[in-house]
Formats: structure tokens, sequence, C-alpha cells
């Protein structure tokens, strides 16, 4: 993939728990390359981490995604059970979405 946008064949580790951890190094990116680079996101993660790049995503419609599609699943490649799980509460679907768009937006109110 990287040959297809001519960028070096580099990567971020990031957590696969911490959806935060991922949204918040794409945003460090994103910052950085602002207006002197497109951006693109490609996902190979896990469920929290495809989480955080959503979100990331939906905060910046400027971003492009490319999903891949295993040609085979190798089951032995991957835990078997269910370890410890986890919740994430955030609220509203609608407020998460309203407050997320909001990002960079300023609002002037006048003090009458």
């Amino acid at each position: 993939m990287s040959s297809l946008y001519l960028l070096a064949n580099s990567g971020i580790p990031v957590s696969t728990l911490d959806y935060k951890d991922v949204a918040g190094k794409l945003g460090e990116l994103w910052a950085e390359w602002e207006g002197r680079h497109h951006m693109v996101v490609v996902t190979l993660g896990s469920k929290m981490q495809h989480f955080g790049t959503f979100l990331f995503l939906l905060a910046h419609w400027d971003v492009g995604l490319v999903l891949s599609e295993p040609g085979e699943f190798v089951a032995d490649r991957f835990s078997t059970g269910i370890g410890a799980s986890w919740i994430v509460d955030l609220g509203e679907i609608g407020e998460l979405n309203k407050l997320v768009r909001r990002r960079g937006v300023l609002e002037f109110e006048w003090d009458s």
C-alpha cells in the first residue's frame, strides 16, 4: 500500500485496546501534515483500533480510508476464547456525533 502513495513503509505503534491512543496518534499526524499532504488511513487493527480510527475520521472529513479484506482467515494465528471485557460508555451517539464534528469550530457570543 505504501508504494501506491509513494511513501516509506513505516508504522507507528499504538495500543490494541485504547481507542483514544489511536485517535490521538492520528490527530498528531494530521496536525503535522495538515495542508502539506493528503492523509489516507489504512487499517489492519483490532476492534478498538478501528473504533479510534472511526472517531478520528468522523472529525476529519478530509482524510481518506482504505479497508482491506483478508484473502483467507488463519484461525490459529488469533487468540481463542473470551478474555477481559470493557464497556465504553460514550453517552448518546447523536451527542457524540455533534461533539466530534464540532472539533475546530469557533463560536462567538456577544453579551448585551
